[in-house]
């Protein structure tokens, strides 16, 4: 018997035939163009040239990533990426909350969901090496940000690839190793081991995280029952 799911298409996959067709189009009237006023106007041509060639990179780019960003299951919350993917069950899932950070008498709600787990370790078999390489690089901003809130020293910022002792006495080398550090660093800044970038989702942050509660409520009677 196939198991339930719920799957989960980004904000970033949306659109993407729109932008891709409509930056072509952009292209080859720039170009039409260029036939006739190219002496006139060769610095602005240029530039509409390579902004269209952006925009037809970046659709490209959103067609590549996967279908679906997400696939709840009564197991498993499994996040999809054209680098690679990660996948965590829900019992090894503490808390589920959209990230805050109080500055001054402001509360500032980031566009991120925290995942806190109960075995952070246990990531480092169900992640591709690929993506988190990747996501070293995507979480920069939630760095910063930090950095800049004097939540994290400027020395826990930067990026180490230094192996990452396991407390079981395992040691992780290469770009996991580097994501493992830096989840750390904003893991004692934020609270959580796992970000949840809100482009990855399809609804606002606050309805995404309740969606995970849900699931990880309902996974444990599923579990219970079958």
């Amino acid at each position: 018997m196939q198991q339930p799911e719920i799957r989960i298409a980004a904000k970033a996959k949306r659109n993407a035939w729109f932008i891709t067709l409509c930056s072509v189009l952009a292209l080859l009237v720039v170009l039409l163009v260029s036939q006739f006023y190219w002496q006139q106007a060769k610095f602005s041509l240029m530039l509409l040239l390579l902004l269209s060639l952006s925009f037809i990179f970046l659709g490209i780019l959103k067609l590549l990533e996967p279908k679906n960003s997400f696939i709840l299951s009564p197991e498993h919350i499994t996040f999809y990426h054209r680098k690679g993917r990660w996948q965590i069950p829900w019992d090894n899932i503490r808390t589920i909350h959209p990230i805050t950070n109080t500055y001054g008498i402001t509360q500032e709600q980031l566009c991120y969901i925290g995942l806190t787990l109960h075995s952070f370790e246990q990531l480092k078999d169900h992640i591709s090496p690929r993506l988190a390489n990747h996501l070293i690089h995507e979480q920069k901003p939630l760095v910063t940000y930090c950095v800049a809130r004097e939540l994290m020293p400027i020395e826990s910022a930067i990026i180490s690839f230094d192996g990452y002792k396991c407390q079981n006495g395992d040691e992780i080398k290469g770009p996991l190793a580097g994501f493992f550090h830096q989840c750390r660093a904003l893991h004692q800044a934020l609270g959580a081991d796992i970000f949840i970038n809100d482009s990855y989702i399809d609804r606002d942050v606050d309805a995404f995280a309740q969606l995970l509660k849900q699931c990880k409520s309902a996974a444990k009677n599923y579990q219970s029952s079958h």
